[in-house]
């Protein structure tokens, strides 16, 4: 979620469909999902002592976007790409 603010989305959905979460028992029809904001990875990472480096999709070319529509939605919830740096200790 592109929200600051620090929250998780948990919603349920569906295993039947492929692209969806599976099920960890025989027979379950529907599971747990979560989405982080983009606070609340930055606040797991602040807590972890490490920063995070978002990719900037939106330099991306129109025509250099294709397979790639979940990462350009106008809404609040799209795909985003991070990295996960540690910080630097003072070890004096």
């Amino acid at each position: 979620m592109s929200k600051p603010n620090p929250m998780i989305q948990i919603m349920c959905e569906s295993t039947d469909n492929v692209l969806n979460a599976t099920g960890i028992i025989e027979d379950q029809n529907e599971t747990l999902v979560d989405t982080p904001s983009v606070g609340a990875m930055e606040r797991f990472a602040e807590v972890l002592k490490c920063r995070l480096v978002w990719s900037d999709w939106d330099s991306l070319a129109k025509d250099e976007r294709r397979g790639m529509r979940d990462y350009f939605r106008g809404t609040q919830k799209c795909r985003r790409t991070c990295a996960l740096y540690p910080l630097a200790y003072d070890v004096a």
